[in-house]
Parts: C-alpha cells; structure tokens; sequence
C-alpha cells in the first residue's frame, strides 16, 4: 500500500488566531437566525388556573336634601306658590330652592303632582279620568275639580351652572323661544295626546318583558298609553331608545337634572348633574349644573322657577297640596 503524504501548510499563530474568531462568528450568525425562525409554543397549564375577583366599593352618600320657596330675583324666603290675580299665562313669582347632592349612580332630581292624594280640605282630587289624556295636574279646582291648572317649570339652561342662579323668570307658553317652560305631570297620568292617525296613535306597544301593555292602544284617537315610572316600546323583543316611544314620565318630562354625579376640575367641590336644555325639550341638548356636596356649599343651590296656564279657565280657588321634587335613583 502506498503513502499519502498530506503536507499541511505552514500557519502562522496570528493567521490560526484569526481564523478561529471567523468560525466562532459564523456560528454565532447561525444560531441566531435558527432561534429567530422557531415558532412561539403556546404555554401548557401545569394545574387547574384559579379564578380570584376582584371588586371595589364606593359608598355611596346623598347629602341632605331639601327643596324650599324663595322669591324668584330675590332670593327672599316664600310661604306658598301663590298666583295673584293671574290670567292666562302666568309666572307666580317663586321658584324652588334645591340644595342636596349624591354620587349614587343613576340618580336624577323630578318634579310632579301627586293629585289623588288632595283628600283633605280644602285641597279635593281632580275628577277628570286620567284615561282621557287629562290627568288633573297642576292646581285642581277646588269647587269643580274637573278642571285644573297646569303648571309648568323652568330654569335658565344657556350655559353651565345657569341653573345655579336665581332670575326673575319670564314664562311665556313658547316651549322653543329660548327661555322654555316644561309641564309638570301627575303621577296619575296614563295617556298622552298626539296626531290621530300617527304610528303611536295606532301601535301596540308592550312593556320591557315583552308583554303587551293593556288596556290595548285605541285606534285613531289620538291618544297613546303613557306611564309615570313605565318605558313602553313598538316592538316586543327590540328595547332600545329608538323602539322606546313612551317614556315613563319620571325619567323624561318630570325630569329636571339627571346623571347626577362627583363634580371634577374646578367643580371639584360639587355634585354636578345635566339639565335639558328646555327650549328645545330634548335630553340631547343639555348642560350642566351643581349641587352641594356639603350643605354650606355656597353656589351649589338650583332655582326651578314655577308658573302656569289659567287660559280659558273658569274663575275659582285652584290649589294642589302635593306638588313634590324629589331625588331619586332609576
């Protein structure tokens, strides 16, 4: 068998040295990219996870609240809402102090009459069946209650805090002049008037439940059923604010100030809630307005000024022994 002679050529250290760092580079270049290209593996639980809540509670506080008459500019303290001598559209010339604030969610401030309860003299209960689209609000006569006054409230809503303030209000009857008056209802209330021949004169509308509300909407005239604390829909499985064609009255009409809620900023100090802007009657234009946090909160007081209508009305004592503001939670 024959030798191979292999002669290996001749390698100085500092070539071998070099030569070694090469290598170790490109195999370091190699490593990289094979771990970069591995997919990610999802992870494997070793155990049954366990499941911890987590919850946290803010109390809830409402401060005290009180709602007192005052005349309206003024401020000076009233004993009763007193129309003197009025005709047609008036102003009494009083307007509620509101003071009392909460951070309790969905909470609201309304205002109504309580009609049914006028059963001790002199004040007597309206006659009128509420079925017919009169409900006996306002002021109900006290020798033939089958008529009755309305009244109405207002308040200045043209930018933030107006409320607070206390003008000498100017009712009209013009609900879109921008001043605005809303009519205060009567928890007695069942039915509203509209268009005879419109698409809630003729629906059948049903409750949240899906339920048809009865008695059954009469057809073509020119009343649907409307409820104090009761959303009526057009459809019996679609509840939203587009099939919602009659609001209960609490959370609409009778609404003053809604989504009542910790001020922030500069009214860090105050509850603060939104109030319609009444000359357009729509909750989709609003503005805000404060409540006290503490009852010595100076500016944290809402003015409600109150008015009515004794258009057309026959010459008697009018009167009401419950007409209520309240702050409620939805």
């Amino acid at each position: 068998m024959g030798i191979v002679e292999i002669i290996l050529p001749t390698v100085t250290l500092k070539e071998a040295i070099r030569m070694i760092k090469k290598c170790l580079c490109i195999a370091l270049t190699v490593l990289t990219v094979t771990l970069n290209v591995v997919p990610a593996q999802a992870y494997t639980n070793l155990q049954t996870p366990v499941a911890i809540s987590a919850t946290g509670t803010l109390v809830g506080t409402t401060i005290a609240f009180s709602a007192t008459l005052v005349a309206q500019g003024t401020g000076t303290v009233a004993a009763t809402v007193d129309f003197t001598s009025p005709s047609g559209i008036s102003d009494s010339g009083e307007a509620i102090k509101i003071k009392g604030g909460t951070n309790q969610v969905n909470s609201r401030v309304i205002i109504y009459t309580e009609n049914d309860l006028n059963t001790v003299l002199p004040n007597k209960a309206p006659t009128v069946n509420p079925a017919t689209g009169v409900d006996g609000a306002g002021l109900v006569g006290q020798t033939d209650p089958v008529f009755s006054v309305p009244l109405f409230w207002g308040t200045t809503t043209g930018v933030n805090n107006d409320p607070n303030t206390n003008p000498d209000y100017v009712f009209d009857g013009n609900l879109n002049d921008g001043i605005g008056e809303v009519y205060i209802v009567d928890k007695r209330h069942t039915a509203s008037f509209t268009t005879v021949g419109s698409a809630v004169d003729n629906a059948t509308l049903y409750r949240f439940d899906g339920t048809a509300y009865t008695p059954a909407n009469t057809l073509n005239d020119g009343l649907y059923p409307q409820l104090w604390d009761i959303d009526l829909y057009n459809s019996s499985t679609v509840h939203t604010d587009a099939t919602r064609v009659s609001p209960s009255l609490y959370s609409s009409i009778a609404t003053v100030m809604y989504s009542i809620r910790t001020g922030s900023g500069t009214d860090a100090t105050y509850y603060i809630g939104d109030v319609p802007k009444i000359s357009t009657l729509s909750f989709a234009d609003s503005i805000t307005a404060r409540l006290s946090k503490t009852d010595s909160s100076a500016g944290g007081e809402m003015y409600i000024a109150i008015g009515g209508d004794f258009t057309g009305k026959p010459a008697q004592v009018y009167s009401t022994a419950k007409l209520t503001v309240a702050i409620v939670q939805n």
